[in-house]
């Protein structure tokens, strides 16, 4: 036990603390490292050392590739046996390692770290008590891509666990994040960096042989998607909900409509009502095949949202209730009865784009309500942040129909204006978000000059300008594969 004791805390070594080792050292290092450690069973991980247990021996920061073999053993021993409750101890530990973990180390054991979030994801299930588990899961997953801008297959387990069980804010930390990049193989012929080194974007280290993620498909991006919209339409996020949908509907296929298209195809038609008042625009690259084989089959849908921009209530409510059972078969029953409130919102706030203020009797009778159902209403709406306006009481009398509603034409007044250094920060947090993204795109450039298709796009386009020398102007523009080819068909 002694050498095993040994073996788990040789790296780091103790002279990189005075002279820091280079990438090319430390990559070279870590990987015996490695090596060693998986010639160790499983259960020797679990094993006391004079009364003490091995994990307690180790530094979840210093030695975090040792602990997570260690506490990543002892929860493959848990599963193993009869459902128990876990120790305190146990939770404490996983606690500390998820927020304090080195994440350079971990880079090299993602098998073991993805693991690792799978029994977190486990111990939701069977204990019935997600939320630690799942609080636990996202610090891990953000520690270890704080970009969070690389898909993996964790990301779908992650929502799908935060759905079932109601946690749909734990959710967001992940969800917020834009994905740009996927696991990918490495590129035959190209050199590729240490997994230590400092890269710029996430998917140069979260590879599919680095173990981070298994491997993902384009059906898995688009039922991130949809439970991602799912979520944000649950938390009343309307603009975040209908981009995710865009997703679902823009995803690459082979002219084929599946069942995610259909379901995002719907909502999205719902949500869009909610943010524009009327049938939306489709997105640009939605496959015009696969829409045309869904259209058929949500007419329903498409007459409701008709109906709703006809600007009659009457009609959109008996719509509503003759379409009841496929809404609740849908499992939209509760979009469609928000599409009716919204329905009443979008009076009010159509009023405040002609008129600068209102009685309140003229609002009541607009909307067919009495002034104080009709005064509450519109608190509801100033206080909630979906108008900018304010109810005005007359000093000489307290009946409700008295009141006058202020509406302001923007944010620099009103009960939603913005104080100057809001503002600021605003800018400051999208300038952030912005640099991040460009950062993004440039990787996403230089991969795509790696690129087979574009390789031969280049060859070609090289060729052309050499004939068109004596001939007449050409067609240079790249096009990119043909109309028929999976683009994610290397996420399979």
């Amino acid at each position: 036990m002694a050498n095993l004791v040994a073996t788990l805390l040789s790296f780091p070594p103790d002279h990189y603390t005075v002279a820091p080792p280079s990438k090319v050292i430390y990559d070279r290092d870590v990987r015996e490292y490695v090596k060693q450690l998986d010639k160790i069973s499983a259960s020797s991980f679990v094993k006391a050392v004079d009364g003490q247990e091995l994990i307690d021996l180790l530094d979840p920061i210093r030695n975090s590739i040792a602990y997570l073999y260690t506490i990543v053993s002892e929860l493959q021993s848990i599963a193993s046996s009869k459902p128990k409750p876990l120790p305190d101890d146990l939770w404490t530990r996983l606690s500390i390692f998820c927020t304090s973990f080195d994440p350079i180390q971990i880079r090299y054991v993602g098998n073991e770290f993805r693991r690792l979030l799978e029994h977190l994801e486990r111990l939701a299930r069977v204990y019935n008590s997600p939320r630690v588990p799942v609080q636990l899961m996202c610090a891990g997953m953000l520690r270890m891509d704080p970009s969070g801008a690389t898909f993996t297959s964790t990301h779908l387990l992650y929502v799908q666990l935060c759905l079932e069980a109601r946690t749909l804010e734990e959710a967001l930390p992940i969800l917020d994040k834009p994905i740009v990049g996927f696991p990918s193989q490495a590129i035959k012929g190209i050199e590729e960096q240490p997994l230590c080194a400092d890269h710029q974007v996430s998917s140069a280290y979260i590879t599919l042989n680095s173990g981070l993620s298994s491997a993902v498909s384009a059906e898995d991006v688009q039922e991130y998607c949809l439970l991602g919209a799912i979520t944000y339409i649950g938390l009343r996020q309307w603009r975040k909900a209908l981009t995710f949908l865009e997703h679902v509907l823009v995803a690459p296929t082979q002219n084929t409509a599946t069942g995610l298209m259909l379901e995002a195809y719907r909502k999205w038609l719902l949500v869009a009502l909610l943010i524009e008042g009327k049938s939306p625009s489709f997105p640009r690259g939605v496959n015009q095949e696969a829409l045309r084989k869904i259209k058929p089959t949500s007419k329903a849908y498409e007459a409701f949202a008709d109906i709703y921009k006809s600007g009659n209530l009457l009609r959109l409510q008996a719509e509503a209730d003759a379409g009841q059972g496929l809404w609740q078969d849908d499992g939209n029953i509760g979009l469609v009865r928000q599409v009716i409130r919204h329905f009443t919102e979008s009076q009010v706030i159509n009023l405040s784009k002609t008129y600068v203020a209102l009685p309140m009797l003229d609002i009541a009778q607009h909307l067919g309500e009495t002034p104080a159902v009709t005064a509450q209403y519109l608190g509801f709406l100033a206080t909630s942040g979906q108008l900018n306006a304010s109810l005005e009481r007359n000093s000489a009398t307290s009946d409700t129909s008295s009141q006058i509603l202020r509406f302001y034409s923007d944010r620099s007044s009103g009960p939603l204006a913005q104080s100057e250094q809001q503002l600021h920060a605003a800018l400051v947090e999208q300038k952030q978000r912005i640099l991040e993204l460009a950062h993004q795109l440039k990787d996403g450039n230089r991969r795509l000059s790696l690129n087979k298709d574009y390789l031969e796009y280049a060859k070609t386009r090289r060729d052309r300008k050499e004939q068109a020398r004596d001939g007449g102007a050409m067609d240079l523009d790249w096009a990119g594969p043909g109309e028929d080819e999976d683009m994610m068909g290397d996420l399979r």
